[in-house]
């Protein structure tokens, strides 16, 4: 399955903007970026802005690149969720540290700022979904386990991995 069709087959909110749309988002966005980015890149390497205010900066720039591997790539939802929080709070922590600087760079990051929280929305969406498909998965599997021992849950929880983690170091322990 192609990573297009296996979006696609993601149980999505209805009002989740179409690939063209989340593609011309990003090229607008995009150009935001590189140019509020690069300003600061450039202004930390002349020191007219201390390095500890680029920080932020460059964590969001490698989150956000590696969000496309992880979600499209991995097909990780949980993991995806975990990097667009950190983008999303990297936008943050960003804005709050060029302000006393330059504020057109805080300003610049509203629009992206604003995109990733609706897309946090609708991994969490997803996430949602997944969980839900899982649970009743599970519970069926349960109620009649006899006419359904093949079923298994469609994504294992973030407990579920843990658990069984724990039990692979448990028993090579013996």
């Amino acid at each position: 399955m192609t990573w297009m069709e296996w979006y696609n087959s993601l149980a999505k909110p209805n009002w989740t903007p179409a690939p063209a749309t989340i593609g011309l988002i990003w090229q607008i966005l995009y150009p935001i970026i590189v140019i509020s980015f690069g300003f600061v890149f450039v202004q930390a390497i002349r020191r007219k802005v201390p390095w500890l205010v680029a920080l932020p900066f460059a964590i969001n720039l490698v989150a956000n690149l590696i969000f496309t591997p992880i979600q499209f790539g991995m097909r990780n939802l949980p993991l995806a969720a975990v990097d667009i929080l950190i983008v999303w709070g990297t936008i943050i922590w960003m804005s709050v540290t060029i302000w006393k600087h330059y504020r057109w760079v805080a300003v610049a990051q509203v629009p992206y700022f604003v995109w990733v929280r609706v897309a946090m929305i609708a991994v969490r969406c997803d996430l949602d979904v997944l969980h839900g498909q899982a649970f009743a998965l599970q519970q069926l599997a349960q109620d009649e386990p006899e006419a359904s021992p093949h079923l298994q849950p469609v994504v294992p929880t973030t407990y579920d991995l843990l658990i069984d983690r724990v039990s692979e170091v448990d028993v090579g322990a013996e």
